[in-house]
């Protein structure tokens, strides 16, 4: 077989996804990067000469619950986000945790800052959160028992309060230069934007089974006391007022129109017009959003 046609073994995601046990897989990869980085003779084609090669692995791209899986930070429960790490603010909202205080990242002289109405009620003038770099890492892991990972493998793990939300020590910290790099982990962009243009799109658009503004939704407004506005009104019907973010028949309609007669260049994308309704107002495919992500609709 030619080297162009090539292919990595790839780990197809699932039900039975390797989850935290991917280090038994990453292993033979980390054993060769540390050959690597130990120099190694190689030979040039072009120049018909030897030389010493010295890799590095300088960083990851992945998507979230990935990045759990290989930093060893978990990105579920209370401290969740990888960022703020031990100072992440969630509140349990009935069966399920929300993340709130998002202004913080904003500047702290921002008006936004001091805007009850707008966020949770609260003035936010936390500064933002630097991420942790690769020694206050390893301090924290110093914290964490012993965690073994493998099929078969009875799961031990005493994890301490100073461990925070931290599940393993990551095997790439078996690379001697990999403490030493500020950004390690990459999020994948292309998922995350498709995914919030379509939850920001179909919320405005009012679309069921889509939008993000429930009945639920709004009784967690009511339980956290804010935006009053949109509580929703109960009686023998329960009405839910509209959101000024919500668009009107009118404004659909032009959307779906500007859509439906977009011209894009060869081979930029499929037929756009096949994925938009203009009559019942409403996209039918999520192709929609990466072709506004290109566009630069929502995104600059």
């Amino acid at each position: 077989m030619k080297s162009p046609y090539f292919m990595m073994t790839l780990l197809i995601p699932g039900p039975k996804c390797p989850g935290n046990d991917i280090d038994v897989y990453v292993q033979p990869m980390i054993e060769e990067l540390n050959e690597l980085w130990n120099e190694v003779e190689t030979y040039d084609a072009h120049s018909k000469s030897n030389f010493l090669l010295c890799v590095a692995l300088l960083w990851m791209i992945n998507d979230f619950p990935a990045y759990g899986n290989l930093s060893g930070w978990s990105t579920k429960g209370k401290l969740a986000c990888p960022c703020f790490h031990k100072d992440t603010h969630s509140i349990s909202l009935r069966s399920k945790l929300c993340y709130l205080c998002h202004h913080c990242f904003i500047p702290m002289n921002h008006p936004w800052c001091r805007n009850r109405v707008l966020f949770d009620g609260k003035v936010e003038m936390r500064a933002t959160r630097i991420p942790l770099i690769g020694v206050e890492t390893l301090e924290q892991l110093e914290a964490l028992g012993n965690v073994t990972f493998g099929k078969g493998q009875k799961r031990k793990c005493n994890i301490s309060n100073d461990a925070y939300n931290r599940k393993k020590k990551s095997i790439f910290f078996k690379l001697p230069y990999w403490h030493g790099f500020d950004l390690r982990h990459n999020l994948d962009p292309m998922h995350i934007k498709r995914n919030v243009s379509e939850s920001f799109i179909s919320t405005m658009m009012s679309m069921v089974g889509k939008t993000e503004d429930t009945l639920k939704s709004r009784y967690d407004l009511m339980n956290l006391g804010i935006r009053k506005s949109l509580h929703p009104e109960d009686g023998d019907n329960i009405l839910l007022p509209v959101a000024c973010y919500a668009f009107s028949p009118e404004e659909k309609f032009k959307l779906c129109d500007f859509l439906a007669n977009l011209k894009v260049p060869n081979a930029f994308s499929s037929n756009i017009s096949r994925c938009v309704n203009v009559r019942e107002k409403k996209y039918m495919d999520g192709s929609v959003m990466i072709i506004m992500c290109y566009c630069k609709i929502f995104y600059h």
